[in-house]
């Protein structure tokens, strides 16, 4: 599943889901796709690679920190924020905090709650 570095999300019968943008970006990578989410990691760079569940107003926080809205349209902020908190209430949401580099997968990869040891 690939799609530049954006998706959408939204709730759908009240279940998080994400897909595809309909155009490409600078990446020209632009797949269908429609997928129940499992968890939202936003990323940081430090020195050193850490993984930390956000409690749910930093999460809520987080996921408008990466929305794009209109934030002279009231609507439009209401739905972002109706849409944060759904999310933030429906999966978990971690930071990853580390290096661009393969040792901030792993630790990512052991971090999340469905990973195994």
């Amino acid at each position: 599943m690939r799609n530049g570095d954006k998706a959408l999300l939204r709730l759908a019968d009240g279940q998080a889901r994400v897909s595809g943008l309909p155009y490409a970006g600078t990446s020209g990578i632009c797949e269908r796709f429609d997928l129940p989410v499992g968890a939202i990691v936003t990323l940081r760079q430090a020195a050193q690679n850490r993984v930390e569940r956000l409690s749910p107003a930093e999460a809520i926080k987080a996921i408008l920190s990466q929305t794009a809205l209109q934030p002279w349209n009231e609507r439009d902020i209401q739905a972002a924020l109706d849409l944060a908190a759904g999310l933030a209430a429906r999966v978990p949401v971690f930071r990853l905090s580390g290096r661009p580099d393969a040792g901030a997968v792993a630790c990512l990869e052991r971090s999340l709650p469905w990973s195994t040891p």
